[in-house]
């Protein structure tokens, strides 16, 4: 390994060190920290040239490294991805709808199979007029299907039963994603407003700080003006971030289906680097195996097999009548069999089968519109994940060494009396909670566009 190498991976370890250090010191549940109460800015024309003897009463940085400096961005203990997963399939309403329906779809294609029933009728004639009896007997009516109509029609079902397993399989894979992507936003949540109670808490001490030595003399009005005004800031982005993080939560309970679960902890990391994933692979993947396509191709099949159905139609169904009549006045038994053709003149079902064909064509373009847009979700999809690769990869190799090296470099001449100030000391501060800000915002977003694509694009962001 270059020697380059090793000091950028002690330099980023340093500074996450830093950022583990000041981040444990707050306790997991949400709190709000006060402004300090200063008393009104009493007049001070003649104050004096800043002076440096209060150095040791401001925030120092730690020098030590502890041994769980790669343990920033991560939360240990609390629930499972595994567990949430588990928990959304079993009380989220959409996945038992889907459920629901593929029942729905195998009785009808029960139904479609069913041949025609016979039909009975008796009827007779004199019957209760008092001149005797006259005439009885019974009509057994049967159709027959012909063009092997009933066959289609329980393929035409069946399709139906298949998109409903792969909307089902959809969901599932919907739902399994949209948790994943709620649990990584829910623990960036938790991790900005980590940072925003940091910022919060060092503000407030430069502000103390700053508010004692005016008071003595030793520094200007402006300088406490100053802090007051950024410790306001920082205290609103921390009221923000606190409502943000109840925000994650809901919409991760949400997705469970359980909303009454109570805000608590979950174990994961936005550190994980996600499984490597390239263009071709993914898209053969994609246009093999996503739910999606697979049902805009069935549709385009039930589309023809309707063609073929509806062209049947012009083959007419045979209907066969068996007729029994005694004939109590002397003629005896009559046995009748009758058969009826209806004949297509006029009618071959022209219409349906135009129409038929043209939902076919539909079909088709649906099929190839689905493909499409897979193809520029997935490309969307890399897009933010390469950009998110090489922002974090910046980051760790040069944004996050710098922005610590420089926050090092002017507490070092703050501490030996040199030309940095207390002020350009904060604003160093400053620079690294917003440094580490982005660095979050660029960790959830690589998972999150990893999840979606690993997902087949199913979830929705």
């Amino acid at each position: 390994m270059s020697p380059t190498r090793i000091i950028t991976g002690v330099v980023f370890r340093v500074f996450v060190a830093f950022f583990i250090v000041e981040l444990t010191a707050a306790e997991f549940s949400p709190k709000t920290i006060p402004a300090p109460r200063l008393a009104p800015l009493p007049p001070n024309a003649n104050a004096p040239k800043q002076d440096l003897s209060h150095k040791q009463s401001l925030p120092e940085v730690p020098g030590e490294v502890p041994k769980e400096i790669m343990n920033v961005a991560v939360s240990h203990g609390g629930i499972s991805f595994e567990e949430l997963q588990a928990i959304a399939r079993q009380n989220n309403p959409i996945l038992r709808q889907k459920y629901a329906m593929i029942a729905a779809a195998q009785g009808g294609r029960t139904q479609a199979g069913l041949y025609p029933n016979p039909t009975m009728t008796a009827a007779g004639d004199n019957i209760g007029t008092g001149t005797g009896p006259g005439k009885y007997g019974l009509t057994l009516t049967q159709e027959v299907v012909l063009a092997k109509k009933k066959k289609l029609d329980r393929s035409i079902a069946n399709v139906d039963v298949q998109v409903a397993q792969r909307e089902y399989e959809m969901e599932c894979l919907r739902l399994q994603n949209q948790v994943k992507i709620a649990s990584y936003r829910y623990l960036g949540a938790q991790l900005m407003r980590h940072v925003h109670d940091y910022s919060t808490r060092i503000s407030g001490e430069f502000l103390e700080s700053a508010d004692r030595h005016y008071r003595a003399g030793k520094t200007k009005a402006v300088d406490v003006l100053q802090f007051r005004a950024t410790h306001a800031e920082a205290e609103v982005h921390y009221r923000n971030s606190l409502t943000e993080e109840r925000n994650a939560w809901t919409q991760l309970v949400a997705v469970l289906g359980t909303p009454d679960m109570p805000q608590q902890p979950i174990a994961g990391s936005l550190l994980d680097d996600p499984t490597p994933l390239d263009w071709e692979t993914s898209w053969c993947r994609l246009q093999q195996m996503s739910p999606q396509m697979q049902i805009a191709c069935l549709k385009s099949k039930q589309a023809q097999i309707t063609v073929d159905r509806q062209r049947a139609e012009r083959v007419g169904n045979v209907t066969f009548i068996g007729t029994f009549s005694r004939d109590i006045t002397g003629e005896g038994n009559v046995p009748f069999v009758g058969i009826s053709v209806p004949l297509k003149i006029y009618d071959r079902n022209q219409g349906n089968i135009a129409k038929a064909q043209a939902e076919w064509a539909a079909a088709n373009r649906s099929a190839e519109s689905v493909r499409l847009e897979l193809y520029r979700s997935l490309a969307d999809s890399f897009k933010d994940l390469e950009n998110s690769r090489e922002l974090i990869k910046a980051f760790k190799t040069k944004i996050l060494p710098n922005t610590y090296q420089a926050l090092m470099e002017t507490h070092t001449m703050y501490m030996n009396n040199e030309t940095a100030s207390y002020i350009e000391l904060y604003h160093q501060r400053r620079s690294m909670i917003e440094t580490s800000l982005s660095f979050i915002d660029a960790l959830e977003l690589q998972l999150v566009s990893a999840a979606l694509i690993e997902g087949m694009l199913l979830g929705s962001p």
